[in-house]
C-alpha cells in the first residue's frame, strides 16, 4: 500500500523542488504515478489472500502463542490454549480494520461507484481514508 501512496508524496517534493507544478515529472514518476490504482488493486487482492490464510491458521500452535495466554498441557496429554491476551486482539482489531477500509478504497476505484461521487467525497476516500488504512496496517 505504501507503494500507492509514496508516488504521490515523491511528487509533491519534485513540485517543490521545481518550484512550480508546470513542469513535468520525470519519466519514471510520471508512470509509477499512473500505476497506483492497478497497485492499489494488487494489494487488494494480496491483502485478501493474507486476511484468508491468517484466519485459516490463527493459532497459539502456528507461532502466534506471543498473542494468547500461557498454554498449558493437562496431564493427559491434552493441550489447552488461553485466551488471547490484548496484544493480540489489538493486532486482530487493526488488522481487520484495515482489511474492512481496504475493500472500501477497492470499492470506490470501480468506475461505476467513482462516477456516482462528487469529488470531495471521492478525495477523501483515496486519499486521506487510504493513509489511515496504511497507518493501520502497519
Amino acid at each position: 500500500l505504501s507503494f500507492v501512496y509514496a508516488p504521490g508524496v515523491i511528487a509533491s517534493f519534485v513540485q517543490l523542488h521545481n518550484g512550480t507544478k508546470y513542469k513535468r515529472f520525470p519519466n519514471w514518476l510520471d508512470k509509477w504515478m499512473k500505476a497506483r490504482k492497478q497497485l492499489g488493486l494488487i494489494c487488494l487482492f494480496v491483502a485478501s489472500i493474507h486476511a484468508c490464510l491468517s484466519v485459516v491458521e490463527f493459532s497459539p500452535a502456528y507461532g502466534f502463542d506471543r498473542l494468547f495466554e500461557k498454554t498449558v498441557v493437562t496431564p493427559e496429554g491434552e493441550v489447552v490454549f488461553g485466551m488471547m491476551n490484548w496484544f493480540g486482539e489489538t493486532f486482530l482489531l487493526f488488522g481487520a480494520l484495515a482489511f474492512f477500509l481496504m475493500v472500501l478504497l477497492g470499492v470506490t476505484s470501480l468506475p461505476s461507484v467513482a462516477n456516482a461521487m462528487n469529488w470531495r467525497e471521492f478525495n477523501f476516500v483515496q486519499s486521506k481514508l487510504g493513509w489511515v488504512v496504511l497507518l493501520f496496517a502497519v
